[in-house]
């Protein structure tokens, strides 16, 4: 359903937790809980029944453009198996991987040009009643409080980031920050 306000008093009815002279009202969403892994999965079952080669647990090494089509070099890293497969469109879908992937082949029509930041997440002891929940900090940042499984997962710290995406790690004062 579609977003709504609520009052002070409605929304301490659903959190009491949130109690407190600050609080003026609040918002219901209805969209704020997916599960990745199989939005993920969905989107390679619809690619590769579109006609798409789709691999995964795979590194590529290198990849060039030819006249007709991308040849990319790859290794798999559960065999230590290198291969070479080609396509007419190559789709770099790497995340915060992209420029790396990028910089490993030849110039391609626009840039990948990611503003990384580091986002820390921790999971909580879940709270009674527990709903998805945003919470605004003093410095303007939202933290954000969504149930998970057996707990409930709260973040973000959403700071830039320049190092290498493999070397993420929360800090002490992250943690400290959300709860």
């Amino acid at each position: 359903g579609r977003h709504k306000s609520l009052s002070k008093k409605k929304i301490v009815e659903r959190m009491e937790a949130l109690d407190n002279p600050e609080l003026v009202g609040g918002f219901v969403y209805h969209d704020v809980k997916t599960d990745d892994t199989r939005l993920t999965l969905a989107n390679i079952l619809s690619s590769a029944a579109g006609g798409a080669r789709t691999i995964n647990y795979t590194e590529v090494t290198s990849w060039h453009q030819e006249s007709e089509y991308s040849e990319v070099y790859v290794l798999d890293k559960l065999s230590g198996i290198k291969y070479v497969t080609k396509g007419k469109v190559l789709i770099i879908c790497g995340g915060p991987w992209s420029d790396i992937i990028e910089n490993r082949g030849m110039d391609f029509e626009g840039e990948a040009n990611l503003r990384l930041t580091r986002g820390t997440h921790i999971l909580l002891k879940p709270r009674p009643g527990s709903n998805p929940c945003l919470i605004q900090n003093n410095d303007g940042r939202p933290i954000f409080i969504i149930p998970h499984l057996d707990y409930d997962l709260a973040g973000t710290t959403d700071i830039d980031y320049s190092g290498h995406p493999d070397d993420v790690k929360p800090t002490i004062e992250e943690v400290e920050y959300i709860i």
